[in-house]
């Protein structure tokens, strides 16, 4: 059985005009207590002074010993995999450059649970996420332990793509973020991954995120073809494990709760009738009559107004 320690661990941080953030993520790797054996920074065609600002880093933080890849612009997925590509560790921990490891024990408490266990192919932490300034800082709690490929067909249920470490082979097997699906691509690595082993949760919190509450509302209609694309992806993967039996009505509904739900709540009915008429294409008789929605699409397509739903 392999014991890894910290030295096995590369960390990838896609990077995309984060001059300003950057420092902090690098600061909060740098503090923990367990050094990595490197810290992996790809400036995914920045605009800024990202390039810059991580030399700056380099030179600051010899001990910690980061390397700077400079692509042309490609989007986060594809940065990803140049990141991993070039790591000479067996495990890859990743970091968006503007999250924080919040806690200077996260490859401590990881290296614990992925050493309890040679089964386990990946490990993620608790996470406080931030949505606004203004709003609460929610904990993303959810303890994966044993997490099922059935679980990733509902939802992402992995706390932070920052918090997670997993092991290089497993992820090189499953081939790595799509870069072709914009929304939802770690959801379907995570998935293809727990078709090679098992998951797990340290559970401690070691990740601060902050996330913006408009990133769903501002860019929904993309998004939802995104998540169409998706879900195809995820049902031919079930459709070829054969010990998978998967309701794809049901499937379908619960992956288009929450951009109905928005556009119900920002008053688009056209946008919501379209997305409605879409998902009713793809669902059993039953599971239309059952959607709560349905009710909602039927009223708004008569008078043209959530009220008195919303």
């Amino acid at each position: 059985m392999t014991i890894y320690t910290e030295q096995d661990i590369s960390v990838v941080i896609p990077a995309y005009n984060c001059e300003k953030t950057l420092p902090k993520t690098i600061d909060s790797i740098c503090s923990q207590e367990l050094k990595p054996l490197e810290i992996i920074v790809v400036n995914d065609g920045s605009t800024d002074k990202t390039k810059e600002v991580t030399c700056k880093l380099r030179s600051k933080y010899q001990s910690c010993h980061i390397k700077l890849v400079n692509i042309e612009n490609s989007g986060p997925a594809n940065a990803r995999n140049v990141g991993i590509e070039m790591s000479k560790g067996s495990l890859i921990a990743f970091c968006d450059a503007d999250d924080l490891w919040s806690n200077p024990n996260k490859l401590n408490e990881q290296l614990k649970v992925l050493n309890a266990d040679p089964n386990i192919v990946c490990c993620d932490t608790f996470a406080e996420i931030e949505w606004s300034k203004e709003s609460k800082k929610l904990l993303s709690d959810r303890n994966n332990k044993n997490a099922k490929f059935t679980d990733f067909l509902k939802e992402n249920i992995v706390n932070a793509t920052s918090s997670v470490v997993v092991k290089k082979r497993a992820l090189l097997d499953s081939g790595t973020f799509s870069t072709t699906i914009k929304f939802g691509e770690d959801r379907l690595l995570w998935a293809k991954l727990s078709l090679r082993g098992t998951f797990s949760t340290a559970t401690k919190v070691c990740v601060y995120k902050i996330n913006s509450p408009t990133n769903l509302t501002a860019k929904i209609a993309g998004n939802f073809k995104y998540r169409l694309e998706l879900v195809d992806e995820l049902l031919t993967l079930a459709e070829r494990e054969t010990q998978y039996e998967v309701n794809k009505s049901k499937v379908w509904r619960t992956n288009s709760v929450d951009f109905l739900r928005e556009y119900a709540k920002n008053r688009c009915v056209d946008e919501f009738v379209a997305t409605f008429n879409i998902v009713k294409s793809k669902l059993d008789l039953a599971d239309i009559i059952l959607f709560k929605y349905y009710y909602v699409y039927i009223y708004v397509r008569l008078f043209r107004t959530f009220s008195p739903f919303i």
